[in-house]
């Protein structure tokens, strides 16, 4: 478990989150359709910030079948991802911590997927803080 800071993104998850073949992975997993959009936080510390690159490296990695080309040509294959609870003090749910290769964001950041707009849901904005608990 570890706490983290919410932050704005770079705006561009809702279009990845709803690629066909990422938005059936995701929904398998959460068992339910994903929000289309992120939330991204940022781990404060030095044991929370080991503690997720520990998370990312053994998260399991989803491919595609087929190659995607995102913004600038990127081919945006991989993806790890980690079953969690993110937690907030208006309640909590069952969310994905996810790690995508060749993301822009900083090691200390996380993005989060949930079958709701967190933000919405928890009434949160940049700088609260939030619980994430991986879930096994």
């Amino acid at each position: 478990m570890f706490k983290a800071r919410v932050q704005s993104g770079l705006g561009r998850a809702a279009r990845f989150v709803s690629m066909p073949a990422y938005l059936a992975h995701y929904s398998a997993l959460l068992g339910a359709t994903p929000f289309a959009g992120t939330l991204n936080a940022k781990v404060r510390g030095a044991a929370d910030e080991m503690l997720l690159e520990i998370i990312r490296e053994a998260a399991p990695v989803f491919t595609p079948s087929k190659a995607i080309v995102g913004e600038r040509g990127k081919k945006l294959l991989k993806v790890g991802s980690a079953n969690a609870k993110v937690s907030s003090r208006s309640g909590s749910c069952k969310c994905l911590l996810v790690f995508p290769h060749g993301t822009e964001h900083p090691a200390q950041v996380v993005e989060i997927i949930a079958a709701h707009n967190l933000r919405e849901k928890f009434s949160l904005k940049d700088g609260d803080e939030i619980t994430l608990e991986v879930v096994v």
